[in-house]
């Protein structure tokens, strides 16, 4: 029962740091608004750029402390 919860906690973490990546792609690849600024648009892009390269510094942490499921997909594709 105890593996059952720390496999599940995996998971949730993993899908955790996608959608924060997904968010952050979708944040840095928005379209500016017709008045705002040059400053505040390289803001915007930045904090987005920011965010992103976060959230695959804490992908890389938790992958080698084990907190991430591990993924073997090699044989996933065999015909």
């Amino acid at each position: 029962m105890k593996t059952d919860k720390q496999t599940i906690a995996k998971y949730a973490r993993m899908y955790a740091i996608g959608l924060w990546g997904i968010l952050s792609i979708l944040w840095l690849s928005g379209e500016p608004i017709d008045d705002m600024s040059l400053g505040k648009f390289c803001l915007l892009k930045g904090g987005g750029l920011v965010s992103l390269g976060l959230c695959c510094l804490v992908g890389k942490r938790l992958d080698k402390a084990g907190l991430l499921p591990d993924l073997n997909d090699e044989n996933d594709c065999e015909i």
